[in-house]
């Protein structure tokens, strides 16, 4: 049996590849107890979400704590495969069943469950580039910007980010540091 959930900020929309069976949750701690239970009871042997933006970290955290089969695909190779099946519809219940399909159908690896300290870097990592984006955008504005103020205020930005940069790589440096020490190696890298 295997299931699929559309994983959204609020809601889990769960179902099941092999029959009409589904159900909805919370995206918290008491939804995901719901939903391991309802897995549980129909003998779920793997579970396929998609990556949200994070909203999907959580859920697949609790799954795999329960002892479940968990993996977790890129949105484009959801939509890539929906796309071969000649889906267009797209709704909560009809990416739930899709991603069960999938499961049933690709057979992807499962996740590998991540340590604390790996998911702190992941978090350094995706913050360092939020504010090199930041860093880039304030940096085109300057050369757009018709007030000498907005240019000054533009700048001292452009310095601020500079530095919160240099600070974050210095945590991300520790940090990959710290999970090498553990036996990671397979820890994330930035890029400017």
């Amino acid at each position: 049996m295997f299931a699929g959930i559309d994983v959204s900020k609020d809601d889990l929309e769960a179902q099941l590849d092999s029959q009409a069976e589904e159900m909805s949750c919370s995206n918290t701690a008491a939804g995901f107890s719901r939903l391991i239970r309802w897995l549980k009871s129909h003998h779920v042997s793997r579970v396929v979400l998609e990556a949200t933006g994070g909203y999907e970290r959580q859920v697949m955290k609790a799954l795999q704590a329960a002892d479940l089969e968990v993996v977790r695909i890129n949105p484009s190779r959801a939509r890539s495969f929906a796309r071969a099946l000649g889906l267009q519809a797209k709704t909560d219940p009809i990416d739930a069943k899709l991603l069960a399909h999938f499961a049933a159908t690709i057979k992807p690896p499962k996740s590998q469950p991540t340590s604390p300290e790996q998911d702190d870097l992941r978090a350094l990592v995706h913050q360092r580039e939020n504010f090199v984006q930041q860093r880039s955008d304030d940096e085109r504005r300057v050369k757009t910007a018709s007030s000498d103020a907005v240019k000054n205020l533009l700048k001292s930005h452009i310095d601020y980010l500079a530095k919160v940069i240099a600070s974050v790589d210095i945590q991300i440096r520790q940090s990959v540091e710290n999970l090498n020490k553990k036996g990671f190696h397979n820890c994330a890298r930035s890029k400017e």
